[in-house]
């Protein structure tokens, strides 16, 4: 079973959705036991119905409890919703916290996650449901089975995981990192303008976006970058990373992938690399974009 799958219990999964510790409530969930720990609801952005007629709605009501109030977000189609909302508010959950995720208006039997490229759920009239990452098949219901699997150790496995991601965030966002970049950082023209960084090694490629990396000042024109991703990339290979202003790119720095970590087998790993810019106002733009991205989200 893929790892971003973790079984819970025999008719409930939780599955990863998410590209790094920069996603937030990045689990979805099929089926339900009625004692799912607030930490992991709090986690979780979707929640797929195959069926409404075979949900269970008592444990369905205990295992949203904990979700965020009007962010309680099914992916299902419409007839399933109308019969869904119906049993939850018949058993008193009020109709204002729970969200319906309309599938594609192209594709009726299509859903995708948080507009993300990589993930798409699919629907089909037999009431089998596919989840699609990078255009593979990683999970099918009807072929999905928890006979012998441990759920204690797999709950235990998706709070560990929880946990790291949780830790991520945090070091990604230490106020400690601000002071020493914000130093400086003096490119003042680009506050009001949308930038962002972009890392690409052949044909792999990931968004950097705020609370999965952290950069620091390592000399004069050189930065060392430490990020986290599902992307694989290779070590000992060259790195660009592209900065993006307005739409357009401005500047791409090289350096090289010189160290790698396993964080979560399959599902989530670190890079370590460091950047030569070419010029001070090279570095200088880089470091005040990561100060703006940091100030925003800093702890």
């Amino acid at each position: 079973m893929n790892k971003r799958i973790f079984p819970i219990s025999k008719n409930c999964y939780i599955i990863y959705t998410g590209q790094s510790s920069s996603d937030e409530k990045s689990f979805l969930r099929i089926g339900s036991n009625g004692s799912i720990d607030k930490d992991i609801q709090r986690h979780i952005g979707y929640i797929v119905i195959p069926d409404a007629t075979k949900v269970d709605y008592p444990a369905e009501i205990n295992d949203i409890k904990y979700m965020e109030k009007g962010k309680i977000r099914y992916i299902c189609n419409k007839e399933n919703q109308e019969k869904l909302f119906k049993k939850l508010e018949e058993s008193g959950v009020n109709e204002s916290d729970i969200f319906h995720k309309d599938l594609s208006k192209d594709l009726d039997n299509i859903s995708r996650i948080d507009n993300k490229k990589h993930f798409f759920t699919v629907f089909y009239e037999n009431k089998n449901v596919k989840i699609v990452s990078d255009d593979e098949v990683f999970f099918e219901l009807f072929d999905s089975t928890t006979e012998g699997e441990d759920f204690v150790e797999q709950e235990k496995r998706l709070r560990n995981f929880i946990d790291t991601l949780e830790k991520l965030k945090i070091e990604n966002t230490d106020k400690k990192i601000f002071t020493g970049i914000k130093t400086y950082s003096t490119n003042k023209d680009i506050e009001n303008k949308k930038c962002s960084f972009f890392l690409l090694q052949e044909k792999s490629y990931i968004p950097l976006n705020p609370r999965m990396f952290r950069v620091v000042r390592t000399s004069e024109l050189k930065a060392r970058f430490i990020c986290n991703s599902s992307v694989r990339f290779n070590i000992g290979k060259e790195i660009k990373l592209a900065v993006v202003i307005d739409g357009r790119e401005d500047c791409v720095c090289k350096g090289m992938i010189d160290s790698g970590e396993v964080i979560e087998s399959q599902v989530l790993y670190s890079y370590s690399f460091d950047v030569k810019f070419k010029s001070i106002e090279d570095m200088s733009k880089v470091l005040s974009i990561y100060s703006i991205l940091l100030t925003r989200v800093a702890r």
